[in-house]
């Protein structure tokens, strides 16, 4: 019996080694492999996108150390919590993580009005124009056709701006601008 079952998994195994991904069907419109460029779309400036890039990359380096200090904040939280520390030590801790979250908060914000000084007020208009998913990344894909799923498989998708990798964050942030006027 175990031989059978032995020689069954095996004859699996190599049977899935062989197999190949499914292929798209024919027909797929292009305009679904297309992504929206919020550059192109509001028609920024090389010096727009150069401030945009400045503003992502400085936000950016206190972001990451923000986000270092909240996970262990939150894991130091986790451990009084599992460990039935006092109701002060808890507390401090608690209060260390608000802290945290409200100063990454308050970056964000200021990362969002400013970016919003680089814009124009009729790239401001456009932004409140379209909807609210018009500039995210994907716009297009239907449910199931996203990054890293089966029927995405031989499709590019370009990411960013301008060829800018990483680009794509500043254009949520921008997207976002539209509640902050």
């Amino acid at each position: 019996m175990k031989k059978l079952m032995v020689a069954a998994l095996i004859v699996v195994v190599v049977i899935g080694a062989f197999a190949q991904p499914m292929k798209m069907k024919k027909g797929v419109p292009e305009k679904m492999i297309e992504e929206r460029c919020l550059c192109e779309e509001l028609q920024l400036t090389d010096e727009q996108v150069t401030k945009l890039d400045e503003i992502q990359k400085k936000y950016q380096k206190e972001v990451i150390k923000l986000r270092a200090e909240l996970k262990l904040a939150n894991l130091e939280l986790k451990e009084l919590v599992e460990k039935e520390a006092s109701q002060k030590d808890i507390q401090k801790a608690l209060d260390k993580v608000n802290n945290l979250r409200a100063k990454m908060l308050s970056l964000r914000v200021n990362k969002r009005l400013e970016i919003g000084k680089v814009l124009t007020d009729k790239q401001k208009k456009l932004l409140k124009e379209k909807p609210a998913h018009y500039f995210l990344r994907g716009y297009g894909f239907p449910r199931g056709m996203r990054e890293g799923s089966k029927q995405m498989m031989g499709m590019v998708k370009q990411r960013g701006c301008f060829g800018k990798p990483g680009f794509g964050r500043i254009e949520k942030e921008i997207r976002i601008l539209r509640d902050v006027d």
